[in-house]
């Protein structure tokens, strides 16, 4: 296989310190949203250098150029990854390479200059999705966090592709590099075509935010289709628009059953349907399923403000992912006075196992606590409009801000500050002073009536009444 021009370029001058990472990739081209790019690595004199491509499968190639260390491991082990018949043939001219699970060798003296592997298509690994999946007869997507290295120091991988989408442009290009960021999310998928026709091919069946795998039955792609698209336009006209792409594809062949769903980054995901009893679409237990695995996905995509979300993130997508599903269902008022006194419960032992109180007010560490946050920022939107207004209303304000300022989602802080009101009542939920009698009266001035039986060190909370509808 063919190096990369970029790739060798890379590797014949020392790299330049803005480097793009592999969680803020950064190309030239047209993008679906541009933004202001995350910290940047500098990748160092012995980084690693890897070319992946596509040619009837996926391979890729392992520059040995400046390591000294005679043994390379992979971040996972692979039932797919295999040495190829190319380093096969370097070990019968006297130059040898072993791969045994996830660590290839360098045995003796050599003048072995690179390890060439492959990953096969549609292997079941031990996480129940394979490191590449076929995707037509001349592409797959293919998991990169197969081919990252695990490295030592400030070490790095440099990743060149060819003919493949770009996972933040989201168009083909005829090669780029990303560099590893080192951070452990195990999914990031890279669709790789065999040639730049055949990536092009690939990219044609794009559907808004779907691209589908050419042996999606009609039936199931129409399925898809009318399931995503009332989620996408109701969460964009409530939150504000936000490209994305969703990978969809089948594997006939799967030893699993029913339909996959897997976040990825840079807002990209995989659905997958397992087995080959898709041939009608999808039945309304399978529609429910996906609804929710959509709704949730557009929420994330949206709300998190870095590559890996952390407990805000978190917090807030599940309280947004209530209040949709609530909506659908016409059903909030009932979820919120039937989870409320649980997350109270939750947060005061979450407080209460925190070994030391912190007098920070500008995140959130736990996840109950975190959803309290959401709420309480709900009721005084509530409040303050008399409920002609909602979270939904200042999450969009927010990220309409975010957007304005080429960043991506909102961060704890920003949303934090969106309301003095608000923010007086969760302090205590924030650094872990909280007087749950305090808040519980703080709360009557939203509308929002607690009883409450104190001296436990958890709290038994009833709702009473909640004055605006939550519907």
């Amino acid at each position: 296989m063919a190096c990369l021009a970029v790739a060798a370029m890379a590797r014949s001058a020392t790299p330049a310190p803005d480097t793009a990472t592999l969680a803020e990739v950064d190309v030239s081209g047209p993008q679906d949203r541009e933004r202001e790019r995350g910290p940047l690595h500098t990748v160092g004199q012995t980084g690693y250098f890897i070319d992946v491509s596509r040619s009837g499968s996926t391979r890729f190639q392992l520059s040995l150029a400046g390591i000294q260390q005679p043994q390379i491991r992979f971040r996972r082990e692979s039932a797919a990854r295999r040495l190829s018949r190319e380093s096969d043939s370097a070990a019968m001219a006297g130059r040898a390479a072993r791969m045994d699970g996830d660590r290839v060798s360098v045995i003796g003296e050599t003048s072995l200059s690179t390890v060439q592997l492959g990953l096969d298509d549609n292997v079941d690994e031990a996480d129940g999705l394979p490191a590449s999946i076929r995707f037509g007869p001349h592409a797959a997507l293919v998991n990169l966090d197969y081919v990252r290295l695990r490295y030592r120091n400030r070490e790095a991988t440099s990743i060149g592709l060819a003919y493949g989408i770009h996972p933040q442009t989201r168009s083909c290009l005829r090669q780029f590099t990303l560099l590893d960021d080192g951070q452990p999310n195990p999914n990031r998928f890279v669709l790789l075509a065999d040639s730049r026709s055949g990536c092009r091919r690939a990219e044609r069946s794009r559907e808004g935010d779907l691209l589908f795998a050419d042996n999606v039955p009609e039936a199931l792609r129409e399925a898809v289709i009318e399931t995503y698209d009332p989620i996408a336009a109701h969460l964009a006209s409530r939150l504000g628009s936000e490209p994305g792409l969703v990978y969809v594809a089948t594997w006939p062949e799967s030893p699993h059953t029913g339909l996959r769903f897997e976040n990825s980054w840079n807002r990209n995901s995989l659905l997958l349907f397992n087995g080959d009893a898709w041939q009608r679409g999808l039945d309304a237990r399978q529609i429910q399923s996906l609804q929710a695995a959509f709704t949730s996905e557009q929420i994330h995509r949206r709300v998190s403000y870095t590559s890996w979300p952390g407990v805000f993130t978190e917090s807030a997508a599940s309280y947004l992912v209530m209040l949709a599903t609530g909506e659908q269902a016409r059903n909030s008022t009932q979820q919120l006075a039937a989870a409320l006194p649980a997350w109270i419960a939750g947060c005061a032992h979450e407080l209460n196992m925190r070994a030391v109180k912190t007098a920070s007010v500008n995140d959130v560490t736990s996840p109950n606590c975190g959803l309290l946050v959401q709420f309480v920022y709900d009721a005084a939107a509530r409040a303050r409009s008399r409920g002609r207004e909602s979270l939904y209303d200042t999450w969009r304000r927010l990220l309409s801000a975010s957007y304005g300022r080429g960043e991506s989602g909102v961060s704890p802080a920003a949303f934090l500050a969106s309301s003095k009101e608000a923010h007086r009542v969760v302090s205590g939920l924030l650094d872990g002073t909280v007087d749950w009698n305090r808040f519980v009266a703080d709360l009557h001035a939203f509308g929002v009536g607690l009883g409450i039986k104190g001296g436990a060190a958890v709290p038994q909370v009833a709702v009473q009444s909640l004055a605006y509808a939550w519907e």
